[in-house]
């Protein structure tokens, strides 16, 4: 009796062994995820590296369009009005560039975020540093995109300066009226 005791007890650990080893690899555990969630999850990695791609494009034409900034040629008034001239429409271009680059990094903030929501789980290895190596490039080029925005706000306000300077030089309406 003692005999067929150890041999239950041995087919009873190996029985247990087996099926401990058989639950992490079947897939069906709750720390991975679903076949759907992780095409979803790569879904979103290739569009934020898509989103950072042209994000990263219109950061380098903001560097090629500011280092054509025009430059003042000689002091004549017929200079100094082609300069103004051409120095204005640079700003517009810039100002244009400015809010493409912002609806740029808006959508790579909001892919991010999304991006965020979906890979709260435990992913493949591989998939988990192309996650890991997309947010990094697009924290990266935000970070570029919201410096160069801030760098050219305070060069906007000058209008709204001038506007209130008009707004105290027009004479005080009268109390009787």
């Amino acid at each position: 009796m003692k005999v067929s005791a150890i041999t239950m007890l041995i087919w009873f650990g190996l029985a247990t062994a087996a099926a401990a080893q058989g639950r992490p690899s079947g897939g069906a555990s709750p720390g991975t995820s679903s076949k759907a969630q992780l095409s979803e999850v790569r879904s979103v990695v290739h569009e934020l590296e898509a989103r950072t791609e042209k994000l990263r494009d219109l950061m380098a034409q903001y560097r090629s369009l500011v280092e054509q900034r025009p430059q003042p040629e000689g002091g004549s008034p017929e200079a100094k009005k082609a300069h103004e001239a051409q120095l204005a429409k640079w700003n517009t271009a810039l100002e244009r560039l400015l809010r493409r680059i912002d609806a740029a990094r808006a959508a790579v903030v909001e892919t991010t975020q999304s991006l965020d929501q979906l890979g709260t789980g435990q992913l493949p290895t591989a998939l988990a540093k192309d996650v890991a190596s997309a947010r990094n490039e697009a924290g990266a080029q935000r970070t570029a995109a919201e410096q160069a925005l801030a760098k050219s706000k305070p060069a906007r306000p000058a209008k709204p300066a001038k506007q209130a300077e008009a707004e105290k030089t027009a004479p005080p309406i009268p109390d009787d009226l």
